[in-house]
């Protein structure tokens, strides 16, 4: 799931759409069509942004 990926920064403004769409009445099917191509773009900008750390596992 493309969510797992973001942070919690990230997932916490897509539920912010999602209430704002929700707001508006704009229908579930086309809310979760907007926010999966939110997501996506936000994706996009942290894996080609060169000075992100990567988040280590290990010591």
């Amino acid at each position: 799931m493309l969510f797992a990926y973001l942070t919690s920064y990230e997932v916490r403004y897509l539920e912010n759409l999602n209430a704002h769409f929700i707001g508006e009445d704009i229908p579930q099917p086309e809310r979760l069509i907007k926010l999966n191509a939110i997501a996506i773009h936000q994706m996009t900008l942290l894996t080609q942004d060169t000075t992100a750390r990567l988040i280590s596992g290990g010591t």
